[in-house]
């Protein structure tokens, strides 16, 4: 069966403005004989394929043919909900004889025997009887044929064609048909609202089985209703998942219809699926948009100094764990609140979001999968430090103990305070203590009997990661005890070696301390070399007394590296390696 699909084509067009669409179609042929040959066998076979379609052929060894025919025709383009207006069929025939005629009849399906189509070309029933083979162009409309093609939308349809004179020599005749059809149609096409690598992804329209790649172009009856259906959870060509969006939220999802003229009002268009009114004239060539939403996944997360992540942060009332990516509907809101808390033995407070911006709660807009950041400033927690001290005995050294923070990057620093003819001075940076001893012993002072001073230990948790310190406790030796300094004792049994301590913090940035004690009096040469051996500072060059000593090294102005520290006293010469970090 074959069809002028690009006559169709540019009569669609044509006709839109009235809405009918003019179908033409031609026919597939097929043919069915009683065949009489010179040597007397009779009987129905295969026609000649280069011969007529009806009528009797006699060749020129007098073999005898009598020629009926089967008609297709392929209307799978009309829906099968259309509406037919008009049906005719046009014929033209090769022989011009007003004597012989020919009768066209309604066959009950495709026939594949060419029995089958000699028989039942000539008993079905007669849709035109009486055709002469002289007539040409459109025959009168008939409504046989009309409710022939009417009932058979969406398929196919077949004629069957014997001519009235076939027993009669020269009736042989080859027939031409145009089957015609006037379909009342708009067309009209169901889009989405974005592109996806195929095209604009699926949608779904009543009547066609299974989702359809938009935009889908189709045609309907005037005076009936379409119905089209959104699908959701689709993902676009930009990675985002598409929804159809409803809720409480402001934007929600909606149909809208436009064509070359622009925007056309519709009412009732907040559903998954649309279904138009009652289509007419104005319908044809309007598209039916779905605006399925993006769905952002927002990131949204606290931020501490040094790249920490963690704790929990509220959206839109409910805490979620930093980190969590929160969906949220295209051009919709959401309410962040970060929250001050305790991560990991640091005291966090809120100072703006990443934009620098200080509002808190603040309400955002995301407009792609951007996380929202929440910047703090952390110190030390100390609620479970509980500092405690001990002056010790007649002879012994003060302390302090506490409780370790469990946060790696926490050490301490200790101050001492003295009171002087009953006044208590400043408190007066002592040295570090790196994490994991929870206690200080004051080699510098030991108690005694007598009048000397009093003395006061104070301990801080310095967080290195921001160079943040809180106070965690301190202890005043005053309720009787006494104080005098250890330095340069040389009865002292406690310091009896050279030695030279590991420096704390280490790494560091941009300080550590170094401790170093000599046994006897004398020079001492504390210096600090780079990776390469050269010196970059002196930190201690003179005479020293028996006792323990501390020295700061301040990096600041040097780079990133390994550096080496030696101390040179009497025989004794030690060296050993710190890290500076930036």
């Amino acid at each position: 069966m074959k069809k002028f699909s690009r006559f169709i084509f540019f009569s669609l067009i044509i006709f839109s403005t009235s809405q009918i669409c003019a179908n033409d179609y031609t026919a597939s042929k097929a043919k069915g004989a009683l065949i009489q040959n010179h040597s007397g066998w009779s009987g129905i076979g295969t026609a000649s394929p280069t011969t007529g379609d009806i009528g009797l052929n006699i060749s020129n060894n007098n073999d005898k043919e009598t020629d009926r025919s089967e008609y297709g025709f392929d209307l799978s383009d009309i829906p099968t909900n259309a509406y037919i207006s008009n049906v005719s069929i046009s014929v033209s025939c090769s022989n011009n004889n007003s004597q012989f005629k020919y009768n066209i009849t309604q066959l009950p399906g495709h026939l594949t025997d060419c029995y089958d189509i000699y028989e039942e070309s000539a008993t079905s029933p007669v849709i035109y009887e009486d055709v002469l083979y002289s007539a040409t162009g459109t025959l009168a409309t008939n409504n046989l044929l009309f409710s022939f093609v009417n009932n058979n939308k969406g398929g196919h349809i077949y004629l069957g064609l014997y001519s009235e004179n076939e027993f009669s020599q020269g009736s042989y005749a080859t027939i031409n048909i145009l089957l015609h059809v006037d379909v009342n149609l708009v067309t009209i096409t169901a889009d989405n609202n974005f592109s996806t690598a195929d095209k604009h992804g699926k949608i779904d329209v009543t009547g066609y089985t299974g989702d359809q790649s938009a935009p889908f172009s189709f045609k309907y009856p005037i005076g009936q209703t379409a119905t089209m259906i959104a699908v959701p959870n689709q993902t676009d060509i930009q990675g985002f998942q598409r929804i159809w969006a409803t809720g409480p939220q402001i934007y929600n999802s909606f149909w809208r219809a436009y064509n070359s003229g622009g925007n056309i009002p519709i009412t009732n268009n907040t559903n998954i699926s649309y279904t138009t009114v009652n289509l007419t004239n104005n319908y044809d060539g309007v598209t039916f948009e779905a605006g399925l939403r993006k769905v952002y996944q927002v990131p949204v997360q606290n931020t501490f100094v040094g790249g920490i992540t963690g704790g929990t942060i509220i959206v839109n009332g409910i805490q979620y764990p930093s980190g969590t990516a929160i969906p949220v509907d295209e051009q919709n809101a959401i309410i962040v609140t970060a929250q001050n808390q305790t991560y990991h033995g640091i005291d966090y407070t809120f100072t703006n979001w990443s934009d620098g911006i200080k509002t808190n709660p603040r309400t955002f807009y995301p407009t792609d999968n951007s996380a929202i950041t929440a910047v703090f400033q952390g110190i030390p927690n100390i609620d479970n430090m509980q500092v405690q001290g001990n002056p010790g005995t007649r002879g012994t050294k003060p302390q302090l103990t506490w409780i370790d923070n469990v946060n790696l990057n926490v050490y301490y620093k200790i101050y001492r305070q003295f009171k002087v003819n009953g006044s208590w001075g400043n408190w007066i940076y002592a040295c570090d203590v790196p994490k994991g001893r929870g206690q200080y012993v004051d080699q510098f002072y030991v108690q005694v009997q007598g009048t000397d001073y009093n003395l006061g230990l104070k301990v801080d948790a310095y967080y290195s990661t921001e160079a943040t310190s809180r106070q965690g406790g301190w202890c005043l030796f005053d309720a009787g005890e006494t104080f005098k300094q250890n330095f340069g004792n040389n009865n002292s049994p406690e310091i009896t070696e050279y030695k030279l301590y590991d420096n704390f913090p280490n790494p560091f940035n941009p300080s550590t301390e170094i401790q170093y004690q000599v046994p006897n009096d004398g020079n001492v040469k504390l210096k600090v070399y780079n990776i390469m051996g050269q010196e970059v500072m002196t930190l201690v060059n003179g005479f020293k007394e028996k006792g323990m000593y501390s020295v700061s090294f301040n990096a600041g102005n040097l780079p990133s590296g390994v550096y080496i520290y030696k101390i040179e006293a009497g025989n004794y010469t030690q060296v050993k390696k710190m890290l500076l970090t930036k």
